[in-house]
């Protein structure tokens, strides 16, 4: 399994977080099998989308504002072996850090001397958003010689529109540029008509984050009290940074003004009629694809990069202008712009430069790290097909039809349910005949708890049963209750002597986004392999977890439909899923219809149309002739451990 590891935070801002979460969310979108873990600082206050399938490894933030310098030095090296520690336990083949060559706080270093003393294979690309500030130059020679270990650095920019010369890299950098890098926004904007027509116009203003604004909002005030007298609302977001109580302060005896702490780019759009905003990177390309007016005020700081871009883009793009904050005649220049933009019309679809530069980013790495072959060899990859049958146990009838779709078909295991009334006489007859075939169908839905019902409130209904369907489950669901149900199920199983060679759920309810934890610890706690489900990002979940799983899972062999054809072509189907390579798991429910079965499901006589299909003689050679080679869960799992020894 590859792995990416990313290095991020928000010391200036969030920019840099929402740059590098940007790039990695389009790696999992783009490989989901790939592993990403980010190093950041505590990410409490970041409002944005951060895929869940993200390992985030969060950095002990550094009291900077104080002067306890022992403290200080004690959270950067804290930093510092949790980093160092990280790359110590894991094979990272690729690692991007956003702007910071040694890391915020030279955390990086200790690393750097790592890799270059256990000749680890990692490759470093250094991401470039804009030219460096000469403080980040290397000071020493030494320093100098570590930044020799970036083989690659991301330009954040469209060489086309704004090019810039990245002179600190000695020429050992592979430069790329990448386009610029934003995140997806759905902006939902007056139209023209409405913009004309509408007497409540509305001026919205973003400072970022929040780290500075403070100062702004007095002379925007100032600026805007002419327009609010007449029904224009100035909405202020202060960002997850800001000082909420001094900005409440300063409202006092203002009209017409709403403060947000926080507000997505769409929240802070879709009334407004002009934007007022600082120049960040993120904040900047993000707007400016809002096609609203927009005026400028960059912050200038240690740098000018936030004057360079609002200048790029005033002189680029329509009805963008920038207005620099310490002109004498602010609040005159501001009040004749915000007229201006308040009668400006949306602006076209078109920008100037390339906005896909997370996608261009993340497909670079991927192919970085399929090309870092030092630490490993490819296993050349094989088309497996599973075929698991659920509800062994249900009926007596459902039973037996699973057995003979196994001895005499193409199915190759079944799941065993066991709190179903005469589940342990049905299973036990056939568990000789299935050796080795048998899992676990773990329930919440249907039967009745192997736990007395008191000990598990939330998961049974007032007659002290399972719900029947999983939509009927508890909102309220215990999970603590939902970890101990499934460990007795398990032990029952056990008890009737079978150790399950993998574990799924009656109507799939593991993989509920609720669930999933408690499906991960369970299946590594007893070393299972677990049944994913048809999005890749579940098999991804799994994986990163050391759990076993088929990378896709069809679930649609089901209803009126069914003939050898359509199974033939939901197999194909499924293995373009996952570019005819790996493990596929078709889920299916063959059953001999009995009464029994017709008074617990509608789903009966279709069970026999599955058992008449899938014990045809012609399918293997038909599964044989597509290069797909069947095999049961024991033994996928015996030929992966027979391949990492």
């Amino acid at each position: 399994m590859k792995h990416l590891a990313f290095y991020s935070h928000f010391h200036f801002g969030l920019g840099h977080v929402s740059r590098t979460t940007a790039i990695i969310n389009a790696v999992v979108e783009q490989d989901p099998d790939i592993t990403c873990t980010l190093f950041a600082d505590p990410l409490n206050k970041v409002d944005f989308f951060i895929h869940p399938n993200i390992q985030i490894v969060e950095l002990p933030k550094v009291p900077v504002d104080l002067h306890d310098f022992t403290l200080i030095r004690t959270k950067i090296m804290e930093r510092t072996q949790i980093i160092v520690s990280y790359f110590e336990n894991h094979s990272i083949d690729v690692f991007l850090t956003d702007h910071m060559p040694y890391g915020m706080y030279d955390e990086f270093i200790d690393l750097f001397k790592k890799t270059i003393k256990n000749k680890w294979h990692t490759q470093f690309i250094l991401g470039v958003p804009y030219p460096f500030h000469k403080r980040f130059a290397p000071r020493t020679p030494h320093l100098k010689k570590l930044l020799r270990l970036y083989s690659h650095a991301f330009i954040y920019s469209d060489q086309s529109w704004y090019d810039f010369e990245f002179k600190y890299s000695e020429g050992n950098m592979i430069q790329y540029h990448t386009g610029i890098i934003t995140r997806p926004v759905a902006f939902a904007l007056k139209n023209e008509e409405q913009r004309n027509l509408s007497s409540n116009k509305c001026i919205a203003v973003s400072v970022g984050s929040g780290i500075v604004g403070l100062e702004l909002f007095e002379k925007v005030l100032q600026a805007t009290r002419v327009h609010r007298e007449h029904n224009v609302t100035l909405k202020w977001v202060m960002g997850p940074l800001g000082d909420k109580i001094a900005y409440e302060k300063l409202c006092i005896g203002e009209k017409n003004i709403t403060l947000l702490t926080q507000a997505s780019l769409q929240e802070l759009t879709h009334d407004a009629d002009v934007i007022i905003a600082r120049a960040g990177y993120n904040s900047a390309f993000s707007l400016v694809r809002s096609r609203l007016p927009i005026i400028f005020i960059p912050y200038v700081g240690q740098d000018d990069e936030q004057e360079v871009r609002a200048l790029r883009l005033s002189e680029t793009v329509e009805n963008i202008w920038i207005l620099r904050e310490h002109n004498s005649q602010l609040a005159t220049k501001l009040e004749a712009l915000i007229h201006k933009g308040l009668k400006a019309p949306l602006r076209s679809h078109e920008l100037p430069f390339r906005i896909d530069g997370a996608t261009q980013a993340a497909k670079y790495m991927i192919d970085l790290a399929h090309k870092n072959q030092a630490s490993s060899h490819k296993v050349k990859a094989k088309k497996i097909l599973t075929i698991h049958a659920d509800d062994l146990g249900l009926t007596k009838g459902v039973t037996q039809g699973i057995t003979t779709s196994i001895t005499d078909g193409i199915v190759t295991d079944t799941a065993a349910m066991v709190c179903i009334p005469n589940a342990e006489a049905h299973i036990t007859k056939v568990k000789d005949t299935l050796k080795n075939r048998i899992g676990l169908h773990l329930q919440l839905t249907g039967g009745t708890p192997c736990l007395d019902p008191n000990e598990v409130p939330t998961l049974v209904t007032s007659n002290g049963n399972f719900p029947h369907k999983r939509f009927k489950l508890s909102k309220s669901l215990d999970i603590s209750q939902v970890e101990k149900e499934w460990e007795a199920q398990l032990k029952r199983l056990q008890s009737w002597g079978i150790q399950p060679a993998y574990v799924d759920s009656h109507h799939n309810v593991h993989l509920l986004p609720k669930l999933l934890p408690v499906i991960a610890n369970f299946a590594k706690k007893h070393q299972l392999y677990v049944r994913s489900g048809d999005s890749k990002l579940i098999h991804h979940y799994f994986k990163s977890q050391g759990i076993t799983s088929s990378e896709y899972t069809v679930r649609k062999w089901y209803g009126n439909q069914l003939s050898k054809e359509y199974l033939l072509n939901l197999i194909d189907e499924g293995f373009q899923q996952i570019n005819n390579e790996g493990v596929l798991e078709i889920a299916c429910h063959p059953g001999f219809s009995d009464t029994e079965l017709e008074h617990l499901s509608t789903h009966n006589r279709h069970r026999e149309t599955e058992i008449n299909i899938l014990t045809d003689k012609e399918l293997p050679n038909l599964l044989a002739e597509r290069g797909i080679t069947l095999l049961s869960t024991h033994e996928i799992t015996q030929q992966l451990e027979y391949t990492n020894t």
